[in-house]
């Protein structure tokens, strides 16, 4: 029987290179039964991808409509009778609630969790019976990556720890996992560590799903987050006139001009305060990571110990503040010449 997959994210768990392998295998992969459409199905610039489509169908892309997107998945809802397999990927299917904004609002748990699962059962009415596939990252972990990833694409103001309080949701995987469930029974669960542990986590990804993927090669890693002291110094620009784009591209280039030994002192921090700050963040979840294990697909998760360790690596600087080897590169490029 064909089968949908809609691979919903999360967000910063190796979804960036899974879309790229997917699609540069995409001729390959659809003579070997599996179809990974892109936006020429609608006259459109294909794209690795399918963000812009489930943003779109949000009211969240500035090119596209929400009518356009409903035309490209029923055009892919067309072609799934063809193929063993269709896979949509998007991350943005983990964010959105119900008539999203163009900017993320703060909510309480009681605003939030209605809109949400409307959102979820506008996607089941959009698609029907799907198989969904999620990828949880350690709390701990994934609340650093998506906090650069959200000041890097935004104009976000908050330090690390407003970010935890504001975007609370992201990090309630067990909640997340019921409400999909609830709409699409028979969700099914990695975990980023358990991927990136063999290796080559696109693959074992495609292993855990039955994707006949065999003799095809990885793609280079992409979509690399800022470091964390460039995260916070564009989080202070933006209280200038630059973009949000402009401003990255600043930053990009800027990155590309730092000493390396100061580029090598950004690979062992984290905006956590402490050790001891991290592992409470960790084990705050750990009873309700517990309630995960029914939809993990992993075959060599022991059975005793949590979902997700709480020991962090040894040797992490700590703190949500630019550090003096930063700013004195700064004040050295700055006599050179303008940034």
């Amino acid at each position: 029987m064909p089968r949908l997959i809609l691979h919903i994210g999360t967000h910063k768990t190796a979804t960036t290179s899974i879309q790229r392998f997917f699609k540069h295998h995409q001729a390959t992969l659809a003579d070997r039964g599996v179809f990974y459409p892109d936006y020429s199905l609608i006259g459109r610039k294909p794209h690795y991808a399918h963000l812009g489509m489930v943003n779109a169908l949000s009211g969240r892309h500035k090119n596209y409509s929400a009518e356009l997107a409903e035309s490209f998945f029923r055009k892919v809802l067309e072609r799934v009778p063809d193929h063993d397999t269709t896979i949509l990927s998007a991350e943005p299917f983990y964010r959105h609630v119900l008539n999203d904004p163009e900017e993320e609002p703060l909510y309480t748990p009681e605003e939030y969790w209605p809109l949400r699962e409307s959102y979820i059962a506008r996607i089941r009415d959009l698609f029907g019976e799907a198989q969904v596939v999620v990828v949880f990252r350690r709390q701990a972990d994934y609340a650093q990556s998506l906090y650069q990833e959200h000041v890097k694409v935004t104009r976000y103001r908050g330090n690390f720890r407003e970010f935890l309080n504001d975007f609370w949701y992201h990090f309630v995987f067990a909640e997340q996992a019921r409400a999909w469930n609830a709409a699409f029974p028979g969700l099914q669960a990695m975990l980023f560590d358990r991927l990136t542990a063999t290796g080559d986590p696109t693959a074992e990804f495609c292993r855990l799903l039955g994707l006949p993927v065999e003799g095809l090669g990885p793609v280079p890693r992409a979509n690399e987050g800022l470091p964390v002291d460039l995260v916070v110094l564009k989080r202070m620009l933006h209280r200038g006139r630059d973009d949000k784009d402009t401003l990255r591209d600043k930053l990009e280039a800027l990155a590309e001009r730092l000493p390396p030994e100061v580029v090598e002192g950004f690979r062992a921090r984290s905006f956590f305060n402490g050790a001891g700050e991290m592992k409470t963040f960790q084990t705050g979840f750990a009873a309700q990571n517990e309630t995960l294990r029914p939809f993990l697909l992993h075959d060599d998760l022991p059975a005793e110990g949590p979902v997700f360790p709480a020991e962090f690596r040894k040797g992490l600087n700590f703190g949500d503040r630019l550090k003096p080897p930063l700013l004195r590169a700064l004040l050295d490029l700055s006599l050179q010449a303008p940034v």
